[in-house]
């Protein structure tokens, strides 16, 4: 082989290898390729670590205690999964909660004067952003129900994979508060119980057993104790060692659809819980 001949074929091959990262940042705008930086951004309510095989470890927390849902934890969730979105070294994402629950409770103290539409303007903008975050997020999800989920389930049923605790539930208690479940949690429930079954769950404010769940198909397996987490972390690590553009090819093709009709019907159900709120 001449040296001509070498060259040409050195240079296509670097052509080759500069496109192929080019596709790669294309399919997911704003990633960073190749990043092997692995310090996350310090956050008040979640804990972000990376383990060597490329699984993002993502814990809610208040105070290194159980998860209570704040206005702010609204704004920090939608920014936690939208950077774990844009590093190209981040595989899986494992999600999971402190303590015996996986979110304790809200403190609507922190969510301002609830009577003022400008306020709920804000609210909502917020809550649309993390869940469009949540669906959002690129690379394949486990979750790690550690404990009850009395509000906001949808975060943990979004994900791939979900094990939760055998004394684990989920509810949601939109209607005990007076106020119409129109910020996208019927969107996901309906899709993961079925409309009617949704419907009374959602109505009558029902807790649905980790048992029931898991016979509903709402999650994929129970365990107990530290068995949740380190279930959820063995799952993870296995699907870490596949490829990258494979693990995000995945999801997206997974979730995508789901993603557009949650959005959807979020923007057109949000000003129902609005009136529903601003009418008591």
């Amino acid at each position: 082989m001449n040296t001509k001949e070498i060259d040409r074929r050195s240079f296509l091959a670097g052509t080759l290898k500069a496109s192929a990262s080019m596709a790669v940042a294309s399919l997911v705008p704003g990633i960073a390729v190749a990043s092997t930086d692995k310090n996350f951004k310090t956050y008040k309510t979640i804990d972000l670590t990376r383990t060597p095989e490329g699984v993002v470890i993502m814990k809610l927390h208040t105070n290194q205690k159980e998860f209570i849902l704040t206005l702010d934890a609204y704004q920090e969730l939608a920014d936690a999964f939208d950077e774990v979105n844009k590093d190209f070294d981040n595989k899986v994402l494992l999600l999971t909660g402190t303590g015996s629950y996986f979110i304790k409770e809200a403190d609507f103290t922190t969510f301002g004067d609830l009577s003022k539409p400008a306020q709920w303007y804000k609210i909502s903008a917020l809550a649309k952003r993390m869940l469009k975050s949540a669906v959002g997020v690129q690379i394949p999800v486990i979750s790690a129900v550690n404990g009850p989920t009395p509000l906001r389930s949808e975060m943990a049923l979004l994900a791939d994979v979900v094990i939760a605790d055998e004394n684990a539930w989920f509810q949601d208690n939109h209607l005990q508060f007076g106020v119409a479940p129109g910020d996208g949690i019927f969107a996901v429930w309906s899709r993961l119980l079925g409309v009617n079954r949704a419907r009374q769950f959602l109505l009558l404010g029902k807790k649905l057993s980790a048992r029931e769940a898991l016979d509903y198909g709402v999650i994929t397996e129970l365990a107990n104790g530290k068995g949740v987490y380190d279930s959820a972390l063995k799952i993870a690590t296995s699907l870490a060692a596949k490829p990258t553009i494979t693990l995000r090819s995945s999801r997206q093709l997974m979730t995508g659809k789901l993603a557009s009709e949650i959005n959807e019907e979020m923007s057109a159900t949000w000003p129902l819980e609005e009136l529903s709120a601003l009418s008591k």
